[in-house]
């Protein structure tokens, strides 16, 4: 059984939305907002851990690993922030407002809308 492809025909252009406008405005607004909170969620983090440092001494080895995971884990969720904030301001200036992959091309219901 071979594959099947879509024909070129079938397959329409991106579309400009009317709203591309407001859209660019919404996702530059949304990306400076998370880029704002993961700052002011990284300042708190540091001033949270600037706090706990010294009790971690007092805590025995098993106790600390898990603090230690704990910190990895929320500057992950941190990283993620500011990612996902980047990601809204690039996004920005692609066609329509939306980053489209070019394998959604080939999505039947990409196809035949």
């Amino acid at each position: 059984m071979s594959a099947q492809y879509p024909q070129q025909a079938i397959i329409s252009p991106a579309v400009e939305d009317p709203d591309s406008k407001r859209s660019r405005r919404g996702r530059t607004s949304i990306g400076i907002g998370l880029l704002v909170m993961g700052a002011i969620a990284t300042a708190a983090t540091a001033w949270l851990y600037a706090q706990y440092f010294p009790v971690l001494e007092l805590m025995d080895r098993d106790e600390r690993s898990k603090e230690a995971l704990d910190a990895a884990l929320a500057i992950l969720q941190l990283l993620a922030i500011f990612a996902t904030g980047i990601w809204n301001i690039v996004a920005r200036r692609s066609p329509g407002g939306k980053l489209r992959s070019s394998w959604l091309q080939f999505c039947p219901a990409y196809a035949s809308s």
